[in-house]
């Protein structure tokens, strides 16, 4: 699809990068599930205990508020608890003031909760989806930034 790849180019990813590690990622999941279970079967791996060290978080925070500064970007990860503590200390440090990011001052957070149109009438996810078109042309107006945090 032309519009993703655009908007993987604009967000920094290499679509033969994106494409190897997906592929990667694949064989990995299809390696393991070929293989026969081992003999005690009793044992139940740890989901989301490596935690990734404070430099390496540094480094992921920085580079997100580096891509926030661009237009549109998309943040994909593998592990959600992973990206989520990354988008909510990036979201601290610009609420707070941290110095270094003058790009981002002014920038508005708008936390939305995709789960909560689940159960509205298309009506009132039209109006919610207006009020939301609303608040970001004000923002745009007003010259501040926004970003729509879905997690």
């Amino acid at each position: 699809d032309p519009s993703f790849s655009r908007v993987m180019r604009e967000a920094g990813f290499s679509s033969p990068l994106v494409k190897a590690k997906v592929e990667q990622a694949l064989s990995m999941e299809l390696g393991s599930q070929n293989q026969a279970p081992s003999e005690n079967t009793n044992i139940k791996p740890k989901v989301g205990t490596a935690k990734p060290r404070p430099s390496d978080r540094n480094e992921d925070v920085m580079s997100v508020m580096e891509s926030l500064k661009k237009r549109n970007s998309v943040l994909v990860g593998e592990c959600i608890e992973t990206l989520e503590g990354i988008v909510r200390e990036v979201m601290d440090r610009v609420e707070n003031g941290v110095k270094n990011d003058e790009g981002l001052n002014g920038v508005e957070f708008v936390q939305i909760s995709v789960s909560s149109f689940v159960h509205l009438s298309r009506e009132e996810v039209d109006h919610r989806l207006k009020e939301l078109t609303s608040l970001v042309k004000s923002c745009m107006e007003n010259n501040k930034g926004v970003v729509l945090y879905l997690g």
